[in-house]
């Protein structure tokens, strides 16, 4: 009985791990990433530390608030020196905050995005505010083949190596109910799009493996219709 009880007291005192999914992005499923040690979707606002703007630092996928400004000086206290502009990683992949805009400014997005992005894959977060049923919008991929569109009636389409549909019940038609939330990742190869947690993908959309993007094309119709705080990062992910 004395064995029995020393037994059970070893078991209680070994250690417990940390509650841990993951130590890196390969540990999880494709389109989720390693954020505190558990596989997240990431919003889309900061992946790492250098995404963020000035000397702000990403915590869950957020930016929040440097260790200076947590410990902010008394309000009597002089003012800090002004402290140098961080220098840009050059090492650091491509990220554009591209903002709000509406059909009037899409062929200058489109522009700006084929001149200065640098990746063969990416991840795009952005809202669709949606003013009419018949509104839609598009982006095009002629380099690579293959172009993606949330279609009229709710319908989400993906043309390329290959094509598939889907619709999307989840998808909001009246700007009074809110934007849609949409999420993109392409890998070179393959795409898949996540819009208000329908997905559609991994889907074979370019037959060239890992190719430069090349030349993007973004259409809105839609006279009110907005594409909302888009956010354009390279991506070195896999969907396999």
């Amino acid at each position: 009985m004395r064995a029995v009880v020393l037994s059970l007291l070893a078991l209680l005192l070994v250690p417990v791990p940390a509650n841990a999914q993951c130590t890196a992005d390969e540990e999880c499923k494709a389109g989720r990433f390693c954020l505190g040690g558990i596989c997240r979707e990431w919003a889309g606002e900061c992946f790492k530390d250098v995404d963020c703007a000035d000397d702000l630092l990403c915590e869950g996928g957020r930016c929040g608030a440097t260790p200076v400004q947590a410990k902010a000086a008394p309000i009597e206290s002089k003012a800090p020196a002004e402290k140098a502009a961080p220098k840009a990683d050059p090492n650091a992949p491509f990220t554009a905050r591209v903002g709000t805009f509406d059909r009037e400014a899409t062929d200058k997005i489109s522009r700006r995005l084929s001149a200065e992005f640098e990746g063969s894959g990416f991840y795009l977060s952005y809202k669709f505010a949606q003013t009419r049923d018949d509104d839609e919008h598009e982006m095009v991929f002629s380099d690579l083949g293959f172009y993606y569109r949330f279609d009229i009636d709710r319908e989400l389409k993906i043309k390329g190596e290959d094509s598939e549909s889907k619709d999307l019940r989840k998808w909001r038609e009246d700007l009074d109910d809110g934007p849609n939330e949409v999420q993109v990742w392409f890998d070179g190869k393959y795409i898949l799009i996540d819009a208000n947690g329908e997905r559609l993908g991994p889907i074979e959309a370019s037959k060239y493996e890992r190719r430069e993007i090349g030349r993007w094309k973004i259409s809105i119709t839609g006279s009110r219709a907005e594409i909302q705080d888009l956010v354009v990062k390279a991506w070195d992910g896999s969907l396999e």
